[in-house]
């Protein structure tokens, strides 16, 4: 199957798309980042990976691949971590104690080792106090809505573009200055697929396979940092405005958890979750 929207960078939407329009797609995107302990200076902070803002009923966390959080999970429970979550710039950071958070393993693969054959998801859910704050600058997609029939597009039409996102590590750099501590980040959309795979299942976990041809992420660490990131499916029309367009029938899909070696043409597969 393909789509009829050829593959493309995020900012090379038809510019007839309106920027509030192309925003929502980051609004629900977010990238992790653990905090260690002090060890006789600076906080230690590293780039786990990415997450999606997710909602069901009352309870708000973060979805995103379990590789991203595992190897931290028990530690960081027990000790003085923080999972530091940058919001609307570089130093708007909500920072949460771990061991407030709930990680609830979705699933993990077959003897606690990163693996392609997956599965590869968690669920953090997070505390009532820092809500407030992320729902005053991102948003929480709404499990609820597809929970209650809302018809999602059909996976194999020609009109579907679909876009993976997440926050590469590559882009990944950090200041401090006293008690300012800054975080910079970019958070990439990978549109239109050069080519996908049909969707399988494996113990009742279903997958979905994409390359894409950015060829500066076919040399390492590649699409590293995406991991946990969003799948989304969307469809663009008339807005009735002019000429311009408009998302719509915008669908968490899933998330991308494994990046393959590249192929012969040098181009890399990323292999997703399909919710």
């Amino acid at each position: 199957m393909t789509s009829e929207y050829p593959e493309m960078a995020f900012g090379d939407l038809p510019n007839r798309v309106p920027n509030h329009q192309t925003k929502q797609f980051f609004d629900y995107t977010v990238s992790l980042f653990l905090q260690k302990p002090d060890r006789g200076g600076e906080p230690q902070l590293s780039p786990n990976g990415s997450g999606t803002l997710i909602s069901c009923g009352n309870r708000y966390g973060i979805l995103t691949a379990w590789h991203v959080v595992y190897p931290t999970i028990d530690e960081a429970r027990n000790s003085n971590y923080f999972l530091r979550i940058p919001l609307s710039n570089a130093s708007d950071i909500l920072s949460i104690e771990c061991r407030y958070l709930n990680f609830e393993i979705i699933g993990s693969p077959i003897g606690g080792e990163i693996s392609s054959d997956g599965p590869d998801i968690c669920f953090i859910e997070l505390p009532p106090g820092g809500i407030g704050t992320i729902k005053s600058k991102k948003s929480f997609w709404s499990i609820d809505r597809e929970l209650e029939g809302v018809a999602p597009i059909a996976y194999e039409s020609s009109k579907t573009a679909y876009c993976t996102i997440g926050t590469p590590c590559r882009f990944f750099r950090s200041r401090s200055d006293k008690d300012i501590h800054q975080v910079y980040n970019r958070t990439i959309a990978f549109i239109g697929p050069h080519h996908q795979s049909q969707a399988v299942q494996r113990e009742g976990f279903d997958y979905v396979d994409f390359t894409y041809t950015a060829k500066q992420y076919n040399s390492k660490p590649g699409y590293e940092g995406v991991s946990g990131g969003g799948l989304w499916a969307f469809t663009l029309q008339p807005s009735g405005v002019g000429q311009e367009l408009e998302i719509s029938n915008l669908l968490y899909c899933g998330l991308p958890f494994y990046q393959f070696e590249p192929n012969d043409d040098g181009y890399r597969k990323i292999r997703h979750h399909l919710s």
